[in-house]
């Protein structure tokens, strides 16, 4: 099965993370994966979802991003990288 690229909105995505991941989003590591997402919300208003887009606006636009250590930075990598689903449903 092929992954389909699409546009997403920057901001709902980060809100839409943020309730998703609930408490959790106040726990280390992935307070850094929101402060780098905020960071590249300053320069970009959306990206292309599995396209390894949003890696990419790190490296250029997040300054957290680029001083993470080995392991906080792969955590974020594999957030960045996650494989989106838009998923509508046929009315019948």
């Amino acid at each position: 099965m092929e992954t389909e690229m699409f546009r997403v909105n920057l901001a709902d995505w980060i809100k839409q993370e943020e309730t998703e991941s609930g408490e959790n989003a106040f726990y280390h590591p992935n307070t850094e994966y929101f402060k780098v997402m905020r960071e590249i919300n300053q320069y970009e208003t959306e990206f292309i979802a599995n396209s390894g887009d949003l890696v990419k606006m790190a490296k250029k636009h997040s300054a957290t991003y680029n001083q993470l250590n080995e392991k906080d930075k792969d955590f974020v990598d594999f957030r960045l990288d996650e494989e989106i689903f838009f998923i509508t449903y046929d009315d019948e």
